[in-house]
């Protein structure tokens, strides 16, 4: 059964053996609202890491306007990494290169004398994009060419959760049992890693991290596998 961020503090404080004595977290060792923070930043960590919260509906995270020659366009924070990027105007799909692919494909271009645009100095031409640069500035992908018009960019995107979770009464993304289970590792990591010296202690925190990391790569392989492209036929036994 999925936690709640109310359930995630019950099983956090039984987990560690930190009861709230007489309702109240005033002699605990670790206060609902650290908790309450750990288990934000822990859905987070888990987004990150596992790659699950795939979105190409949100608007906020996965439509942006582009501007003719303007070559940057500024990325919601929560998107951590694109997985499809499409002009809807010119219906004209985007390679998401990193800057080091980039400048050694142009290099390579200019190296055989190519006549192509590759050859150009790529930061200068003006034409309809191809590429998006997602490694240059945090937040921004830069398109190559720079667009000579107007248009519409659709994305596929790996995100943040959308809601920051503030208060026992937010809800969840993250909702089923083992990545759960993982985002308590995740937790229990960052409340032993506390400035205390009744609770901080690194062994404790690294083997919560060591756990939390293994489950991770257990739900994204899961995940991996069930998201994996059918119909592919392969011969001679490969």
């Amino acid at each position: 059964m999925a936690l709640t961020v109310e359930g995630f503090i019950e099983q956090f404080r039984l987990d560690t053996d930190d009861p709230e004595l007489g309702g109240s977290d005033e002699d605990s060792l670790w206060s609902n609202d650290e908790i309450i923070r750990y288990v934000n930043l822990a859905q987070r960590a888990f987004a990150k890491e596992s790659e699950v919260l795939l979105d190409r509906t949100t608007v906020v995270v996965t439509q942006y306007i582009v501007n003719a020659l303007n070559s940057d366009v500024a990325l919601n924070p929560l998107v951590i990494k694109i997985r499809r990027a499409k002009l809807l105007t010119t219906k004209r799909l985007i390679a998401i290169k990193t800057l080091e692919q980039v400048d050694s494909e142009f290099s390579s271009a200019c190296d055989y004398g190519s006549t192509q645009t590759g050859s150009a100095d790529w930061e200068d031409i003006v034409g309809t994009p191809e590429i998006g640069i997602t490694n240059l500035e945090a937040n921004v992908l830069r398109l190559v060419p720079i667009p000579a018009l107007d248009d519409n960019l659709s994305l596929v995107v790996v995100r943040y959760p959308l809601v920051e979770i503030l208060s026992d009464t937010d809800t969840l993304e993250i909702i089923d049992d083992k990545s759960q289970l993982a985002m308590l590792d995740y937790m229990k990591y960052l409340g032993y890693q506390k400035h205390d010296a009744d609770i901080h202690s690194n062994n404790i925190a690294d083997n919560f991290l060591a756990n939390f990391k293994m489950k991770v790569n257990e739900v994204k392989h899961e995940f991996v596998r069930k998201h994996k492209p059918t119909g592919t036929v392969r011969y001679g036994g490969l």
